[in-house]
Formats: structure tokens, C-alpha cells, sequence
């Protein structure tokens, strides 16, 4: 099957033909304005996406806390709290002093996770709950130097 254009014949074909003919000049056109914008403008802006380079930050003093296990009650039975946990602080702070006042921080920790109902540990509350409750204790053991992070290796409710 060729396509075939003739000028002649019905009218709905001479529209057809002229359609198709007004829609091939309307992209010709706009070739050669889009060509002539990036001559008069350059394509010094098309060329160069505009991205934001990400600011990388040095890691900062890591330091594990002692693994610790929590036994709560929720009213009806008994859950089992496995905790890992390792802090980020600044590089500038020394990891002995962060490793010193570890078990202190974890005395805190288990003194705050008393009150804590084991249902309100499930799902991602659960987890940004644990971390407030460490940066609390961390902050408060250390009290001028503030935590940058709080990282969980094992959190597991049984």
C-alpha cells in the first residue's frame, strides 16, 4: 500500500490533503524558529542542567552502646526488647568519653523504657520513639556535648 496525495477528487479529500499540508509547514516553522532562538540566545543554558552538588558531611565520632534487653509488660504478657545501638557525634568529640559514659547512658535508657508500652514499638513510631528515648539519655548523660545521631542496629520486640 503506497499513500497517495492527489490534489484532484472529492472535497473530503482535498481537505485531507490540505490538513496534512498546513501540519507539515507548522512543524517546518517551528524548526526553524527553535533553530533560530538557540542561535540569537546560544545554547549555553540548554547545555548546562542546573545541579545542586550535595553537601557531603564527614562522619562523625561513632561509638556502640552496650547491647541492651528491656523486659516490658503490656497488661496481658510479658514482650522482650533486644536493643543494639551506635552514636554518631561530632568529630571533634573523643570516642573514649563517648565509650566512658556508656553504660551510664544505657542506665538512663533502661530507666526511661520502664514506661514505655511494648505496642507503641511497633511500626516506624516505634522506631523514631526508641531514638528520641536515646538521644534523651545521651543528651542528658553528656549534657554540653548533643548527640548527631542516633543509629539502630538491632531492634527487635518479641
Amino acid at each position: 500500500m503506497a499513500l497517495r496525495i492527489t490534489l484532484g477528487g472529492t472535497g473530503s479529500d482535498r481537505s485531507l490533503t490540505r490538513g496534512a499540508l498546513l501540519l507539515i509547514g507548522a512543524l517546518g516553522l517551528l524548526t526553524v524558529l527553535g533553530g533560530g532562538s538557540v542561535a540569537l540566545f546560544g545554547t549555553a543554558h540548554a547545555s548546562k542542567p542546573v545541579v545542586e552538588e550535595p553537601k557531603i558531611q564527614a562522619m562523625g565520632t561513632v561509638a556502640p552502646l552496650p547491647p541492651m534487653e528491656f523486659t516490658l509488660a503490656d497488661g496481658h504478657r510479658m514482650r522482650q526488647v533486644e536493643l543494639r545501638v551506635l552514636l554518631e557525634f561530632d568529630p571533634k568529640v573523643d570516642r573514649k568519653l563517648v565509650e566512658m559514659h556508656a553504660p551510664r547512658i544505657a542506665n538512663a535508657l533502661s530507666a526511661s523504657m520502664i514506661d514505655v508500652n511494648p505496642m507503641e514499638l511497633t511500626g516506624p513510631a516505634g522506631t523514631r520513639l526508641v531514638k528520641e528515648q536515646v538521644s534523651i539519655a545521651v543528651n542528658r548523660e553528656m549534657k554540653p556535648i548533643r548527640i548527631r545521631q542516633v543509629l539502630l542496629q538491632r531492634f527487635l520486640v518479641r
